[in-house]
């Protein structure tokens, strides 16, 4: 007899197809695929009751605003439409509930839940949730690509480097779910959608997230939708919790994902069988062949593999401990692949330099540490580069590939080119696939990742591989250890880049405190630190404090360094910075001379410190109304960090901020409009609209805008401006209010 449609109905699983989803319960098909699904079929009982909806749904108006324009799939319990917004004008994607008992009814209210709350570029974005004619519906973006699942049907698998690319984004997206308290549960290849944008290729978007274990929370009511008792998900991606039906955490989400990367890598699932009930066993008992072996392919690094083979680790305790540290190495590794690749098409195409490519793809100043923004000059002082290997290693004669490559990224490194040091230290990460999971290398590696993507404004990327590489270092070394300290003090620089000084503080703190004991008073990572934490006191607002900070620092570097060390000149440009912001001019000046001085004789005048020194010497001249000269240092900076940093950078963009300021002194208010323009578009890029230095800018260019005239649009920005600061305190609060973990 078949079971009532609106009753929980036990499933035989032996009894299933290969391939079908396990569920209990009607699907709702929780979240709105953006095109036809080669997984999605209508049983042979609803057939005629969707045809007979298509017919009538297609060219009418749903809520008075979509146009029903086509079907593009249809569900046991639900059908998705391409319509047009007609009040936009713009096509989206609306999914209609055809089911009408109450559980499916409620599943899909509380999905819709869960897709509406998350915010992020790489899931689904939900326009509009409500109900039809007494049938809910969900509109989200309507999207032109391929499934994961269709690409793979096409080309079989994908490459190495393309499928670390896609699943450093899949991990960023599940990574953010996680931080929302959500798991998913289980994810499949047709549930990820790929797409090519005007700025990137194969740009994902996450299409479906399930019942989460936070919701389960909520009540009685959402417990029976996501009963632990049962199983809900295509069993060829399911944990083996999932399978046993115990309760999920995000190690379970580790093993989703992994099992998807392998499909990508090798063209099938690692588990397969003739039923649901066998691929289940499998995936509770049976350990699966290495993606090598199983791909047939020399062309996965063992690095790779490593990745995936930890991440579908039977035992959730050997597998990654978050999705957070799965997406770092992937980073790591999709790094150390694209600068091999990039270093064999040199060597094959006999390539020669490119100042221009230089400009794009040069490495950002690694070393962190020290970024120091203090007004509208900014003083850069940067620790020196870290010697890249563990104790004991040191004494070791034998030096492996992994040093060798790291040490003459050092080189390069210190010698300004920095183009380099990039493709050195990214083959230098390829080569760590080698290693154990925790092995300290590899949190070197991470360190030198996060301290380039630091440079290269990417700060989110930056603090989870110093997270990550935070993690393995106290878990190896002990919380007191000295590497410790080293990326708790190049964390707390990346919060307070982003203005996060409350998260800052005791991360800078904590790292002075471990150096302070371990250390002699006169070592230079006393020194460091000391610099790091004038920075607190800058932005605290306590220059006393900061300029004492500097002083000591200075002196500890003259005597462990010697006068004419590139750190003893970054320490002269901060305090020249601190001594101007006191209104002793002629004390700042001394110490940009003397930095000038310095980086000259080691580097001559190209190298990127030299940019610090000349932004310093200029503000002086523009105060003097030496204003031909500032411009002209202003300029000599503003060249010497695009050809360094890239012409997208923060402080290229620092840079272009004091040249508009100096044009509006002179009266061309045009060019300074223009340059304002162009920083304020890089700043929110790099570190977003609520930062304060962003805010500052916008504020420069409403002051402008109004002197010349253009006073609507100038309202409209002070308009745009009191939003971000709502916004901002809004986020503050919300974070106050956020439980610690």
């Amino acid at each position: 007899m078949a079971a009532d449609k609106n009753e929980p109905i036990d499933v035989d699983v032996s009894d299933l197809p290969d391939g079908e989803e396990v569920d209990v319960r009607p699907s709702t098909d929780r979240a709105p695929a953006l095109r036809g699904n080669a997984d999605s079929h209508p049983t042979a009982s609803n057939k005629s009751m969707k045809d007979e909806m298509e017919d009538t749904l297609v060219g009418t108006t749903v809520v008075g605003r979509y146009e029903i324009l086509q079907c593009l799939s249809k569900q046991p319990s639900s059908s998705l439409y391409k319509a047009r917004h007609l009040l936009m004008d713009r096509p989206v994607a609306i999914r209609l509930l055809t089911a009408t008992d109450i559980q499916s009814l409620k599943r899909f209210q509380v999905e819709a839940k869960v897709a509406s709350s998350l915010n992020h570029p790489n899931i689904i974005t939900v326009l509009d949730f409500g109900v039809s004619n007494g049938r809910p519906y969900l509109t989200t973006d309507y999207l032109e690509g391929n499934t994961l699942a269709e690409l793979l049907k096409t080309h079989g698998k994908l490459s190495p480097s393309r499928t670390l690319e896609v699943f450093s984004q899949i991990c960023e997206a599940v990574s953010y779910a996680h931080k929302q308290d959500l798991l998913i549960r289980c994810l499949k290849p047709s549930q990820i959608f790929v797409f090519d944008t005007p700025d990137r290729k194969d740009f994902v978007k996450v299409v479906e997230f399930g019942i989460s274990e936070r919701l389960i929370e909520d009540g009685e009511e959402v417990k029976n939708l996501a009963n632990k008792a049962v199983v809900n998900g295509d069993p060829h991606y399911l944990s083996p919790e999932s399978c046993l039906s115990v309760k999920l955490d995000a190690k379970s989400d580790v093993f989703t994902i992994g099992c998807v990367m392998y499909e990508t890598l090798v063209g099938r699932p690692p588990c397969e069988g003739k039923s649901a009930h066998e691929i289940m066993h499998r995936q509770l008992t049976k350990v699966p062949q290495a993606v090598r072996e199983a791909a047939g392919s020399s062309d996965i690094s063992e690095a790779i593999e490593r990745v995936v083979m930890r991440a579908i680790e039977k035992d959730p305790d050997q597998r990654y401990p978050s999705m957070e540290a799965m997406l770092a190495d992937i980073e790591v590794y999709k790094h150390g692949a694209n600068q091999l690749r990039m270093s064999k098409e040199k060597r094959n195409s006999g390539f020669t330099k490119d100042p221009a490519l230089s400009k794009k793809r040069a490495m950002r100043v690694l070393g962190l540490s020290i970024s120091m923004f203090l007004g509208v000059a900014l003083g850069i002082a940067i620790e020196p580069l870290k010697e890249m290997f563990v104790p004991h290693e040191k004494k070791a004669p034998v030096i492996i590939p992994w040093q060798e490559l790291n040490r003459q990224g050092e080189e390069a490194f210190h010698r300004g080119d920095y183009d380099e040091a990039e493709a050195l230290f990214g083959q230098a990460l390829a080569r760590s696939g080698g290693f154990e999971p925790d092995d300290p290398r590899i949190a070197e590696t991470l360190n030198n990742l996060g301290n380039l993507y630091f440079n290269l404004d990417l700060y989110n990327e930056a603090e989870n591989s110093i997270k990550r590489a935070l993690a393995i270092r106290e878990k190896t070394e002990g919380p007191d250890a000295l590497v410790v300290a080293d990326s708790l003090n190049d964390l707390g620089m990346i919060y307070l880049t982003k203005g996060k000084i409350a998260d800052a503080k005791p991360l800078i703190e904590r790292a002075l405190s471990i150096r302070q004991k371990t250390l002699k008073p006169d070592d230079e990572d006393i020194a460091s630190s000391l610099q790091a934490m004038a920075s607190i006191y800058h932005k605290e607002g306590k220059l006393k404090e900061s300029m004492t900070a500097l002083k000591k620092a200075l002196y500890i570097r003259k005597r462990a360094l010697g006068a004419e060390h590139l750190d003893v000149a970054t320490t002269y440009n901060s305090l020249g910075v601190q001594h101007q912001m006191a209104g002793e001019n002629g004390e700042a000046k001394q110490c940009y001379e003397h930095a000038r001085g310095i980086i000259e004789k080691l580097y001559g005048d190209k190298h990127p410190s030299m940019a610090d020194s000349l932004v310093g010497l200029a503000t002086l001249e523009f105060l003097e109304d030496n204003f031909r000269q500032s411009e002209e240092d202003f300029n000599k900076a503003l060249e010497i960090r695009e050809t360094a940093l890239g012409d997208e950078s923060f402080r290229v963009a620092e840079v272009l901020s004091c040249l508009a300021i100096l044009k509006e002194h002179t009266g061309k208010l045009k060019e300074a409009e223009e340059l304002l323009r162009r920083a304020i578009a890089i700043d929110e890029q790099a570190v977003g609209s609520f930062n304060p230095e962003t805010i500052r800018v916008n504020n420069n260019l409403v002051r402008i805008l109004k002197k010349a005239g253009k006073r609507e649009e100038a309202k409209r920005l002070e308009r745009g401006l009191t939003q971000v600061k709502k916004g901002e305190q809004a986020a503050a609060k919300n974070a106050a209010k956020r439980p610690a973990k």
